[in-house]
């Protein structure tokens, strides 16, 4: 195998296996837009080459899942006299 196909815009998470780097005849990796992945890209997989625009690889995988957004305050419609 020298290429793993269509793992772009696959929704992926998580941080990138180890174990990829047992694929050595592989030559390009293509993760996409998986803007779930995340962490470091292991040293194992320093041969290939890698597609990432849309990830968070080379980020630190957030350690919490993300709180509600905020919203603004209530404001008060203005009263008028009559």
């Amino acid at each position: 195998m020298t290429t793993l196909r269509d793992l772009d815009y696959n929704s992926l998470t998580g941080t990138v296996p180890t174990e990829l780097g047992e694929l050595t005849a592989m030559t390009l990796m293509d993760l996409k837009w998986n803007s779930g992945l995340c962490g470091p890209i292991p040293t194992e997989l320093a041969f290939l080459t890698i597609s990432t625009d849309g990830t968070m690889l080379g980020s630190n995988c957030p350690t919490s899942a993300p709180t509600s957004p905020t919203t603004s305050p209530t404001t008060t419609p203005p009263t008028t006299n009559h």
